[in-house]
C-alpha cells in the first residue's frame, strides 16, 4: 500500500499501530479537539497511549503523515473498522460544541479523501449513518464519543458529494500508479507502489494479498503474432488473458499489457499491429501497453518499426500511456535517447549483481510473480 503524495509533513515517530491485513476500503474523520497545525497534531499523537491516526490536517491546510497506510492505526476502538480504514484528524478552528475546521483544512480533506479513494479503488463514498452500509465512518459509530462533532458530521454528505464528483472526472488518475505520478509534491519516502508481472498460462492468484503487500496494478502478457523461430500465427493472442482478466476483475487492480514485437521490416510490423489492435480493443490496459523488443537486426530499420508502432498506439488512444520494456542489449538496437526517450517510458529488464544496485529501479518499482 502507498501513502498519500499530497502529505507534506512526515510524522514516523508513533509506534501505536498494527499491521493491516486487509485492504481499505473506508475512511474515518476525527475531530482533534484543538486548534493547530501538524506540529500540534504530533504532539496530540506524542501524548496519547492508546490512539494513532493515519494522516492529519492543519488548520492552515497542511496535510501530514502519521502512520503509514499499510499500518493499521488505532483510531476508533474496533480493530475489524480499524483494519480497512484510513483515518484522518481533523484540527478545529476553535473547540466549542460545534468543532468547526478552517476552509482551507476542509479543502484539503476532500482533496485527501479524493487520493486515498483513487489509490485504494474505492469507486464510490457513502454515508447512511449506519456503519454497515457506510465507508465514510465516525468515530461516534464505534464509540461513546461526539466525534468529529457536528460541523463536521452535518457535512459528511457534502463530503462524499464533492468527493464521487472529483472521482468521475476522467481526465484525473485511472489508476494509482498514474495518480502517484500526477502529483505536484511527492514525498518519495512515502510512497512504495509495486507493479506486478504474471506470467502467460499463471492463474489462481491471490490479488488481495498482494494488494495489502503494495501491488498497485498487474502486467499481462498479450502474447505474439510471431513464435521465436519466426512463424506467423493465426491469432496474436495469450491464452489465459480471458481467465486472467476476470480473475483480476474483483480485486480491482488495474492492468497493462506488453506483447512481444518481433517484426523484422515495416510490413511484418503492420500485421503484428493489425493483430495486436484486437487484443488492445477487447482487453483495454489502463496502465497502458508496453512494448517488449525482441529485435536483431539494424537499429535504422528497428526505429522504423517502433515509429510504427507509436502510430497505432497514438490512434488506440494509448500516446500517454506506453513504453519499451527490454534489456540493455535491446536498447542499444533502437535510437532511444535521439528518438524515443520522450515518447515511451523506459523498463530495463535486467540482473542486478548487488543489492546496492536496487535504489535506481525503485520508482516504479517491478517485480515478476512466480511460484504462487
Amino acid at each position: 500500500m502507498s501513502n498519500s503524495s499530497l502529505a507534506t509533513y512526515i510524522d514516523s515517530n508513533n509506534g501505536n499501530y498494527n499491521t493491516r491485513t486487509s485492504y481499505i476500503s473506508k475512511i474515518v474523520i476525527h475531530s482533534a479537539f484543538a486548534v493547530g497545525d501538524c506540529k500540534t497534531l504530533s504532539q496530540i499523537a506524542a501524548s496519547t497511549p492508546s490512539g494513532s491516526f493515519n494522516y492529519g490536517i492543519g488548520n492552515d491546510g497542511q496535510i501530514g503523515l502519521y502512520i503509514e497506510e499499510r499500518h493499521r492505526s488505532w483510531s476508533t476502538g474496533n480493530p475489524e473498522n480499524d483494519n480497512i480504514s484510513v483515518s484522518i484528524m481533523m484540527c478545529n478552528a476553535v473547540v466549542n460544541e460545534q468543532m468547526p475546521v478552517t476552509d482551507a483544512a476542509y479543502e484539503s480533506l476532500i482533496k485527501l479523501c479524493v487520493d486515498v479513494c483513487r489509490r485504494n479503488f474505492i469507486k464510490e463514498l457513502k454515508y447512511t449513518g449506519d456503519a454497515r452500509t457506510s465507508n465514510l465512518v465516525t468515530h461516534s459509530m464505534f464509540a461513546h464519543i461526539d466525534c468529529p462533532g457536528k460541523y463536521l458530521l452535518d457535512r459528511y454528505k457534502n463530503i462524499c458529494e464533492r468527493v464521487n464528483s472529483e472521482l468521475k472526472h476522467p481526465q484525473l488518475a485511472e489508476s494509482e500508479t498514474y495518480a502517484l505520478m500526477s502529483q505536484s509534491n511527492i514525498v518519495v519516502d512515502a510512497i512504495n507502489p509495486y507493479v506486478v508481472v504474471v506470467d502467460e498460462g499463471s492463474l489462481g492468484i491471490n490479488y488481495q494479498d498482494l494488494r495489502i503487500a503494495g501491488v498497485v496494478g498487474v502486467m499481462f502478457s498479450a502474447g505474439s503474432y510471431f513464435d521465436r523461430d519466426h512463424n506467423k500465427k493465426s491469432r496474436y493472442i495469450n491464452n489465459s488473458l480471458k481467465a486472467q482478466v476476470e480473475e483480476l476483475s474483483s480485486s480491482y487492480l488495474p492492468y497493462a499489457l506488453y506483447c512481444e514485437v518481433r517484426s523484422k521490416d515495416i510490413a511484418e510490423a503492420v500485421l503484428e499491429c493489425n493483430q495486436l489492435y484486437y487484443i488492445i480493443s477487447k482487453y483495454p490496459p489502463k496502465l497502458g501497453l508496453w512494448l517488449k523488443l525482441n529485435f536483431t537486426q539494424n537499429s535504422a530499420m528497428n526505429d522504423k518499426i517502433i515509429d510504427k508502432y507509436y502510430q497505432n498506439i497514438v490512434k488506440w488512444g494509448l500516446k500517454a500511456k506506453c513504453g519499451i520494456y527490454c534489456t540493455r542489449d535491446q536498447i542499444d538496437r533502437i535510437s532511444w535517447s535521439d528518438n524515443w526517450c520522450e515518447k515511451f517510458s523506459l523498463w530495463i529488464v535486467e540482473k542486478m549483481s548487488a543489492v546496492s544496485n536496487l535504489p535506481e529501479f525503485e520508482t516504479p518499482n517491478f517485480f515478476k510473480l512466480e511460484n504462487m
